[in-house]
């Protein structure tokens, strides 16, 4: 296990920037995001914060959600509006008319969903989505609004966690994108926990929140430390976390894979903000903080160092 510790102060000045990004130019934001991405039938006319169809939505968004492994949010929102689309397979969204589908019709539809390309079995990858509608169907009348209405948060994570292939960061995030469209809450919503993806994790070590003299730190390893950390954070600042769960992703899903010190400075709601962007090896999760000499590494292509010297002089 790597140490580190966390500069909380870091942390919510990271989370009242994306706050007020979200209250200036939320509409550039919200455009990115899939609990934001419903097709146009669940809406209000004009779109409310709340949804015309919070049952459908709730399948829908659910559906979205189990397919974020390893696979790009932009990815899944394209292919479950496809499939939505077409009416032929559009029963894949309904856990009731899912569980009791022959195994063979489910493969149909998942092998060519972006969750099951970065895994090939698409055959295990459709049994474990069968598995799950028939849980939802017996345990929760079908209805994933309540595996988490009238439950306390962490009672509703560990309700999406018992699922398969989910996981609680997963749960955050689907509790995340029922209460920000108001479809389903908690018995305390004030408890929820933005989902620390790889977004969440790297902006932290780009801010210099991330305090360790580690040459490389595994992902993993900073999940739970930074729940904690976010969670504190938007209880200090009286800002929902299911605001920050979507602003953070949406700025840094949108700015950090252009790797461009230029639009960091002068594009991105955090750009004076970030010191480095620090690089990942996919592989094995670890984020490279130092190289062999004790220089901190950015891997962004235009970065020239000179306005960071002491920073990148920084020794392991």
């Amino acid at each position: 296990m790597a140490e580190f510790s966390i500069d909380q102060d870091k942390i919510e000045a990271l989370v009242q920037r994306a706050y007020h990004a979200l209250q200036t130019e939320g509409s550039e934001l919200r455009a990115i995001m899939p609990q934001h991405n419903l097709p146009p039938e669940f809406e209000h006319s004009p779109k409310q914060k709340g949804v015309k169809e919070p049952e459908t939505a709730a399948k829908y968004l659910f559906t979205e959600a189990w397919f974020e492994r390893k696979t790009q949010s932009a990815q899944i929102v394209k292919a479950c509006r496809a499939a939505w689309d077409d009416e032929s397979r559009r029963w894949i969204f309904f856990p009731e008319k899912v569980a009791n589908a022959p195994q063979q019709e489910i493969n149909k539809i998942m092998k060519n969903l972006p969750y099951t390309a970065h895994r090939g079995d698409s055959l295990e990858v459709s049994r474990k989505y069968k598995h799950n509608a028939a849980v939802l169907k017996e345990k929760f009348g079908s209805d994933p609004r309540r595996m988490i209405q009238g439950f306390t948060t962490e009672q509703a994570r560990d309700n999406i966690d018992r699922l398969w292939g989910i996981g609680k960061r997963i749960a955050n995030m689907y509790i995340a994108y029922l209460l920000e469209r108001e479809i389903a809450s908690p018995l305390d919503p004030q408890n929820a926990i933005p989902k620390v993806d790889i977004h969440k994790t790297r902006i932290t070590l780009n801010i210099g929140a991330i305090i360790t003299s580690e040459r490389e730190i595994r992902r993993g390893d900073l999940t739970a430390k930074l729940e904690e950390a976010y969670q504190k954070a938007c209880h200090n600042l009286s800002i929902p976390a299911e605001l920050i769960d979507g602003a953070l992703w949406g700025i840094c899903s949108k700015n950090c894979p252009k790797k461009s010190y230029h639009h960091c400075q002068f594009n991105c709601f955090l750009g004076d903000m970030c010191q480095y962007h620090t690089p990942e090896d996919r592989k094995s999760r670890r984020f490279q903080i130092y190289d062999e000499n004790g220089k901190r590494l950015d891997s962004r292509k235009d970065f020239q160092g000179s306005l960071f010297t002491k920073h990148s002089e920084q020794t392991a």
